[in-house]
């Protein structure tokens, strides 16, 4: 490999050599500014021209370390700091984004109060809710204490009519049914047959329910049934009084029954016409706020004593209280 020279510069102080010094400062400058850069491409043709080329290579290489090399840092320096920048606002935007469970601040009181209604809901349910022992009550047990709008009865299981209603407690309406004239219940082990159906005449039937909704059945005997009844009464057997209501009435096709001298004792609405007999008379007593209605066969009017005693009798029996 071929040396290169600098060339020698004159000694400061000189005229002449002041001038060539400045001359060879401006062909340095103009060498290192790449204007012989070019010409570093082609191959030297003499020692000058190689010269020349190590001159252009050096400037070339200074310009690269002094200019572009920190251009170059300087710009890969900021695309750093910028990515860095970045990644750093996308960190916080994620942690400001942050997915949102759904979980308000009005969700704990909803829960609690939900919670609230729901044990309320239950509770009242359950104490209201209709309930009657497991076993049933068997048929030849004692009485059984049964409430009717706040009023208590005396009943025997065998005399309730309905399976459901065999069990102590309260109850808004009670069906029984007893044999005429011992006033017993009926035998249940006796089944109805085709050949030999139930006579209704052999019965007595009761319904007991609240009372609340209706008028006193004395009330209604003065308020009620004499704007229906017909102006003349009729006879009836002795010691009854017959007084029919009026067609197109709301009851049409009945009589009204009473004792004339004591309505309250014995009152009933018969009606005119039955199926298996003349018809069916219905009879009321009040007992503190529950109706006992009987319901026994019209043909019993013939001894109707006999029948008002039996109603008596029975009536002290389921309420005792009764006077």
């Amino acid at each position: 490999m071929v040396k290169t020279r600098q060339p020698e510069l004159p000694h400061a102080g000189d005229g002449k050599a002041d001038q060539q010094r400045e001359r060879s400062l401006s062909y340095l400058n103009a060498i290192q500014a790449g204007m012989c850069c070019k010409s570093a491409g082609r191959a030297p043709a003499n020692p000058q021209r190689m010269v020349n080329a190590g001159i252009c290579r050096n400037a070339a290489g200074a310009i690269w370390r002094g200019i572009i090399r920190p251009i170059r840092g300087a710009r890969s320096r900021s695309l750093t700091i910028l990515t860095q920048d970045r990644s750093r606002r996308a960190r916080r935007g994620a942690r400001r984004r942050k997915p949102s469970t759904g979980h308000g601040p009005l969700l704990p009181p909803l829960i609690v109060f939900g919670a609230v209604v729901l044990f309320g809901a239950a509770y009242v349910t359950y104490v209201l809710w209709p309930r009657w022992p497991d076993s049933p009550v068997t048929l030849n047990a004692p009485t059984v204490p049964i409430v009717v709008s706040g009023t208590v009865f005396n009943i025997e299981p065998a005399a309730i009519r309905m399976n459901v209603q065999r069990r102590p407690g309260a109850h808004e309406r009670v069906d029984l049914s007893y044999m005429w004239p011992s006033l017993t219940p009926p035998d249940h082990a006796i089944k109805p047959t085709v050949g030999a159906p139930i006579d209704p005449n052999e019965r007595l039937f009761v319904t007991i329910a609240s009372g609340e909704t209706t008028l006193p059945l004395m009330e209604r005997l003065q308020t009620i049934y004499p704007r229906y009844l017909v102006a003349e009464p009729v006879a009836g057997p002795p010691g009854l009084t017959f007084r029919g209501f009026r067609s197109e009435t709301p009851y049409q096709g009945e009589d009204l029954v009473f004792e004339p001298n004591a309505p309250e004792h014995f009152l009933a609405r018969c009606s005119q016409k039955g199926v298996a007999n003349s018809g069916t008379c219905l009879l009321e007593r009040r007992i503190g706020k529950a109706d006992v209605t009987l319901r026994f066969p019209r043909d019993w009017l013939d001894n109707w004593s006999d029948v008002a005693s039996g109603i008596d009798r029975l009536i002290a029996r389921l309420h005792p209280e009764t006077k």
